[in-house]
C-alpha cells in the first residue's frame, strides 16, 4: 500500500544551489565595488595631497618629474602678480605678534606660491626700503635657488624725513638669480642696497624672528620676480635670469 508519507519520502529533495550561487555573486560584487571605491578615495586623496602641497619635498620631486613645477616664470614689473609693497617697519609690525606656529604655516604658503608661479597663492608683499650690505656670497645647489648671489643686508630707516637713516631690527637675505656669479665683486659690505617694487618686485619667500622674544630681529628671505637689469652699487649692469634649479629641501633662511 502506497501512502502519502511514503511518496514524500521517495521524492527527490530540492536544492538551494541556485540561490547559493546568487548570494555568492552578490557578495563578490559588493566586495569588488568596495575595493574600487576605496581605491578611488585613496587616489583622490593622494592627488589632492600631491597638488595642494607641492612645497613638501617628496611631492615636489614627483610634480617636477611630470613637468608640473620647477620652472620659475620670468615676470616683468608690469606682468608680475599685483600686490602692495611694504617697508621694513610695516613688515616688522605685521609679524611681531605672530606665534612661531603661525609663521611656520605662513612660510609654507609663501614657498608654495613661489614654486607654482603664484597660480593659486597670491604674492603677499613686495619689499621696499633702504638697506646696508653685510655680506655677499654665491648661491650654490645647496641653496633654495641657483645659480645667483645672496646679499645679506640690514634695514636702515628714517624716523623723520630730515634725519639720517639708522639701523632697524630687520635683516634681509636677498636672493639674486643670475648666471653672472662673478658679479659678487660688485657688491661690498657697507654699500647702500635699494629695494624697490617698481624695479624687481622683491617677493617675500620666508620670515623668521631671531634673538630676544621681547625685541626680536626680523629675518626675511626675498627673491625678485621681475627679471630685468639690476644696477649694482658700483653702477654696473647685472642681468637677472630665472633660476635653473630649485632645491626644495634647502634650509630657509639660507645658511
Amino acid at each position: 500500500m502506497i501512502t502519502l508519507s511514503s511518496v514524500n519520502r521517495n521524492k527527490p529533495k530540492e536544492t538551494n544551489s541556485g540561490m547559493e550561487i546568487s548570494v555568492q555573486t552578490l557578495v563578490w560584487w559588493i566586495l569588488a565595488n568596495l575595493v574600487a571605491l576605496s581605491f578611488a578615495i585613496f587616489s583622490w586623496s593622494g592627488c589632492y595631497y600631491l597638488f595642494n602641497f607641492p612645497e613638501i619635498p617628496r611631492n615636489f620631486e614627483i610634480l617636477q618629474q611630470v613637468g608640473r613645477v620647477g620652472k620659475v616664470q620670468a615676470f616683468t614689473p608690469l606682468t608680475a602678480p599685483a600686490t602692495s609693497s611694504a617697508s621694513p617697519e610695516e613688515l616688522y609690525e605685521l609679524f611681531y605678534t605672530l606665534s612661531e606656529e603661525k609663521i611656520a604655516e605662513f612660510n609654507k604658503m609663501l614657498l608654495r606660491g613661489y614654486i607654482t608661479n603664484y597660480e593659486k597663492i597670491p604674492v603677499y608683499r613686495y619689499l621696499s626700503g633702504e638697506f646696508r650690505i653685510l655680506e655677499v656670497r654665491a648661491l650654490t645647489e645647496e641653496d633654495i635657488i641657483s645659480p645667483g648671489l645672496m646679499i645679506q643686508a640690514r634695514a636702515f630707516v628714517k624716523s623723520d624725513k630730515n634725519e639720517i637713516s639708522s639701523p632697524y631690527p630687520m635683516v634681509v637675505d636677498y636672493l639674486i638669480p643670475t648666471d653672472a656669479t662673478d658679479a659678487i665683486d660688485n657688491f661690498q659690505a657697507g654699500d647702500l642696497f635699494q629695494v624697490k617694487k617698481s624695479l624687481h618686485c622683491g617677493s617675500i619667500l620666508h620670515v623668521k624672528k631671531e634673538g630676544r622674544k621681547d625685541d626680536p630681529t626680523l629675518k626675511c628671505v626675498v627673491v625678485p620676480l621681475a627679471y630685468n637689469v639690476y644696477i649694482t652699487p658700483d653702477r654696473q649692469e647685472l642681468t637677472l635670469t630665472p633660476p635653473s634649479k630649485i632645491n626644495i629641501s634647502a634650509p630657509l633662511p639660507p645658511r
